[in-house]
């Protein structure tokens, strides 16, 4: 599985970010043969951009892998270090999100691949809260595991990330043929 990715956005956020209600991302984590743990970072970058069309547009949207955090130190090493290869890869990133009607498509940079996610979107005051599910594998993280415990290939992520109102520049595109 992978605990690359898992250091991302998705990899090892602790808090609940709707408790919280500020920007960050959070990963939740199933472990094998049973278990969890949560990463989470709140040093996010990046906002939502809301069109009057009523699209909503993310571009550049990012966390340092070694600013994700689990609550146990030897985790956060292994995760950073050795699965999500921090030194080689040290961001995570939406490159490019659009959503429309609660539900949206993007483009996920994680440990030097790009990898399509999907999933769906609401807003909580200031901030936009998007959800998905995506395989570590797609990533290039496997096997993760230590002294017999193992790492599921899917994990949830929880994005909570600030939105304004704001209309594209005229030499602007929102669009992107994959992922419309």
């Amino acid at each position: 599985m992978g605990l690359h990715f898992l250091s991302f956005l998705v990899m090892i956020f602790g808090t609940d970010i709707h408790a919280a209600e500020k920007k960050g991302v959070e990963f939740t984590v199933s472990l094998s043969p049973a278990g969890s743990f949560t990463a989470r970072s709140d040093a996010l970058s990046g906002q939502a951009l809301v069109r009057k069309s009523g699209l909503i547009v993310v571009k550049n949207a990012e966390i340092p892998v070694k600013s994700l955090k689990t609550g146990i130190t030897l985790r956060d090493d292994h995760m950073n270090d050795k699965y999500f290869e921090a030194a080689k890869f040290p961001k995570v990133a939406l490159i490019l999100g659009l959503g429309q009607k609660g539900k949206f498509k993007g483009k996920l940079n994680c440990h030097g691949k790009v990898g399509v996610v999907e999933g769906t979107y609401g807003f909580k005051g200031p901030l936009l809260i998007a959800k998905f599910k995506t395989t570590l594998s797609a990533y290039g993280i496997q096997e993760v595991s230590w002294k017999g415990i193992g790492v599921d290939d899917e994990i949830e992520v929880e994005v909570a990330l600030p939105w304004v109102r704001k209309e594209a520049a005229p030499n602007e595109k929102d669009v992107d043929p994959e992922l419309v």
